[in-house]
């Protein structure tokens, strides 16, 4: 190498090499770095988790690529923290990456624009699933119940997926209802479908559930129903009083 008053030239060759390792080392770096993000997503780290994705994003020329469970989590995170712009891109990497039919990150998709509040989007990311379950099912209604409180649009989604889908209702789905009648009010309707319930999968949650829209609406006569229901699953739990006593305070039947 050429030297010039004690000093090695910058020769173009030397500066590729330089280079080189310099890509390599950022690249080594950010491979590691790219490992961490299911931790980051599922444990109490989503905004590291973001910062990450970020970060690659100034790397995009590097030769680094998410796998399904890591895009899942990057998405999950995007919904935490009500970043729909970034998990929208994240949305545009999986379809070229190739995890469109990806069943788990269709599902967290969904998910995740149904949590940042968006109505349409969810059911265009449902419609396109070439296979569905009962978890992709219970995102689409309970983003539809919590963000839209779209009644009707939520029976006739629970309705398509055990008539004309085949899905077999579990108690998640069942209690997502309830909780979305009970909300519009419809008490009369949230009971009726507690009643119909299999006894096989029926549980204390959906009937407290019940409890919470009895109290909130104010219904004392269907209270009590309820809480003898819970008190027959349920008997040495104290807590349920408490909330029977609000009930009636409220009535001045305390």
């Amino acid at each position: 190498m050429a030297m010039r008053d004690g000093h090695f030239l910058q020769t173009p060759v030397r500066k590729h090499i330089e280079r080189r390792e310099v890509i390599q080392q950022i690249h080594a770096q950010l491979v590691i770095a790219s490992e961490k993000i299911p931790h980051y997503s599922l444990g109490s780290f989503p905004e590291e988790a973001i910062q990450l994705v970020k970060h690659l994003q100034l790397h995009q020329h590097l030769p680094i690529s998410f796998d399904s469970y890591a895009y899942s989590f990057l998405i999950k995170a995007c919904a935490i923290l009500q970043q729909p712009n970034l998990g929208t891109q994240l949305h545009g990497l999986t379809i070229k990456a190739g995890f469109q039919p990806h069943l788990y990150v269709q599902t967290v998709l969904v998910n995740m624009y149904a949590d940042c509040g968006f109505l349409v989007k969810p059911q265009q990311v449902f419609n396109k699933m070439p296979e569905r379950n009962s978890v992709t099912w219970n995102a689409l209604i309970t983003g539809i119940i919590n963000h839209g409180g779209l009644v009707e649009e939520g029976l006739e989604f629970f309705r398509e997926m055990v008539n004309e889908c085949l899905v077999e209702p579990d108690v998640k789905h069942y209690r997502c209802l309830i909780d979305m009648l009970g909300r519009a009010g419809r008490l009369e309707g949230a009971e009726n479908m507690a009643l119909q319930i299999s006894p096989e999968i029926t549980n204390v949650v959906i009937w407290r559930t019940l409890l919470g829209a009895c109290n909130f609406h104010g219904n004392v006569e269907m209270g009590e129903r309820v809480m003898r229901k819970i008190l027959e699953m349920e008997r040495r739990y104290g807590g349920y009083y408490v909330l029977l006593s609000y009930l009636f305070a409220s009535f001045g039947n305390w």
